[in-house]
């Protein structure tokens, strides 16, 4: 009933997208209607999980799957988290915990170079009953090493074990429109694979072979990703971060104007050199300024990777990081939700690349206006705590970038150097 049911729900948002794509997704009227997830209704917690992959894409799904899913944990609740701030997510750890539901709860030590997040995350769910905290491993959490997965795992050990894994940090901008990501509820192989990472991570043991025969687990991840970029075919792609990975770089660059890489504005010079290596190899690339690219996806004519990888050697061989491979209709709902926001983002070429400002100028908010040399205390104090942080390079300068959701505040050395609008 179940798979029936799944399969409906992804060649309803087929059809929508169809019908939509009709009257024209270029229109204004069209390009305000938001791809809506196939994956976003309540089970009832009397029947089985799906044996068949659920797709969660942001815009869209908001936070109903993870408040869901963690509202049918009966004996066990394992979440690994980059960053951990939401509200309901945290109501409904919460509830979970006050019913007997023991939690165990892995946080990136210093999360983006932000070791205030950390105090503050510890405070939040430590006032979740049976719920335990712990950092993870040592060895991510060295200077180019990083906990950066972002998964949930309920009921580990049991026949009904479930996981959700994907791109999706547990804040606000993940759920609420801000973002563009991409997820995926998974029951079977895959959410077994899921628990045994995260109770290697959190015995501290080495993940082992196993689990890496049916996910995408950094370190590690390289050989999966080129061998992706490798296809014959057309190709999609939607990275965050435009890394430095040599050898993802030249599979991208191969297959030229195959490729269709759909990212954010490159925010440093660096990025903007790859960018245009890779536009005069012939891949055509699109930006997006709003919702913020952070999905993580490869779209092959035959299967799709998403998960939390970047594009980057740090990423894809030192960290952990965690991602799916999905085929059949999840492939094609991936490619069509794809297809929506490539219709709405602007080419990029490398002509068109504006330097970012140095001087910080007036945000366009009611916000408090900000000197340049401010401290990250002043400016956590007069704007409160930012929705993500993440590490950036400009001319070759080491920065902190600090997301508002009208713009963006960039530090060296916890001072501010920059503030630009959204």
């Amino acid at each position: 009933m179940f798979l029936w049911s799944h399969r409906v729900r992804l060649i309803s948002a087929l059809a929508l997208l169809i019908s939509l794509s009709g009257c024209g997704l270029s229109t204004p009227s069209a390009a305000a209607i938001p791809f809506r997830s196939p994956g976003v209704s309540s089970r009832p917690a009397s029947s089985g999980a799906p044996s068949t992959p659920t797709l969660i894409l942001e815009p869209g799904a908001g936070v109903t799957p993870w408040v869901t899913l963690i509202g049918h944990a009966r004996t066990g609740i394992d979440l690994n988290a980059y960053l951990i701030d939401n509200p309901a997510i945290l109501t409904a750890l919460r509830h979970a915990g006050q019913r007997g539901v023991p939690i165990h709860v892995m946080l990136a030590p210093n999360p983006y170079d932000d070791a205030a997040a950390v105090p503050h995350e510890r405070q939040a769910l430590a006032a979740i009953p049976d719920c335990t905290v712990r950092h993870a491993p040592p060895r991510f959490d060295q200077a180019y090493a990083f906990d950066h997965a972002k998964y949930l795992v309920v009921n580990p050990g049991t026949p009904h074990v479930t996981a959700i894994i994907g791109s999706l940090n547990f804040t606000d901008s993940a759920f609420d429109g801000t973002n563009l990501e991409a997820a995926v509820e998974v029951t079977g192989a895959l959410a077994q694979a899921a628990m045994q990472v995260f109770q290697a991570d959190w015995t501290d043991q080495t993940a082992g072979t196993g689990p890496r025969q049916t996910l995408v687990l950094s370190p590690g991840a390289t050989a999966t990703w080129v061998h992706l970029l490798q296809s014959a075919g057309p190709l999609d792609m939607t990275t965050e971060e435009i890394g430095d990975d040599p050898a993802v770089l030249a599979a991208m660059a191969a297959q030229g104007s195959n490729l269709h890489l759909l990212c954010p504005a490159p925010a440093s010079a660096a990025a903007q050199a790859r960018l245009a290596t890779l536009a005069q190899a012939g891949v055509q690339i699109r930006t997006l300024t709003t919702p913020y690219v952070h999905a993580k996806t490869i779209i092959t004519a035959s299967q799709a990777f998403l998960g939390s990888q970047n594009l980057s050697s740090v990423s894809l061989q030192d960290n952990r990081e965690m991602g799916v491979l999905v085929s059949g209709p999840d492939r094609t709902v991936l490619a069509a939700w794809f297809a929506h926001w490539w219709q709405q983002a602007t080419p990029w070429t490398a002509s068109g690349a504006s330097p970012r400002t140095t001087t910080p100028i007036s945000p366009s908010s009611a916000r408090p206006w900000l000197p340049q040399g401010a401290s990250e205390a002043t400016v956590r104090h007069l704007w409160g705590s930012p929705s993500r942080t993440y590490p950036t390079t400009y001319h070759g300068q080491v920065q902190i970038a600090w997301v508002y959701p009208t713009a963006t505040m960039y530090f060296v050395g916890s001072r501010l150097v920059a503030v630009v609008d959204h």
